[in-house]
């Protein structure tokens, strides 16, 4: 599971179907970037564990951008590999601007995933 910040567009300014991902609508799941395609079985399990927990998710829209994970599903014969995010305006900058409820329910989620992982969740 890889854990990151990702872009958020949406200023005032920004036109609804530009945006790829807002501020205060909950940790962000990635099905796709530039880099990597994640596992379905695991994008299911953070679905299931959110919707048991109240944890509202929304899903990167575009496929713009990339991280660890483009190399860790690529290892030897594919390793299962999906990305949970924090929605942050003017990312790789000095200064990011993020949601305390994001962050929060976004841990809350890894949390859960990795409480999955304990018991005998594996994709």
């Amino acid at each position: 599971l890889v854990i990151e910040g990702t872009i958020c567009q949406d200023t005032p300014k920004t036109k609804p179907h530009e945006a790829i991902t807002r501020l205060g609508e909950g940790p962000v799941l990635t099905f796709m970037d530039r880099t990597s395609v994640a596992d379905r079985r695991i994008l299911e399990e953070l679905r299931r564990i959110a919707e048991k927990k109240g944890i509202k998710v929304q899903y990167k829209e575009g496929t713009a951008g990339g991280n660890d994970a483009g190399a860790i599903h690529l290892t030897r014969a594919g390793v299962p590999t999906a990305t949970v995010s924090v929605p942050c305006r003017y990312i790789h900058s000095p200064v990011s601007v993020a949601s305390i409820s994001d962050i929060e329910d976004t841990l809350s989620l890894v949390e859960g995933f990795l409480r999955s992982v304990a018991r005998g969740f594996y994709p």
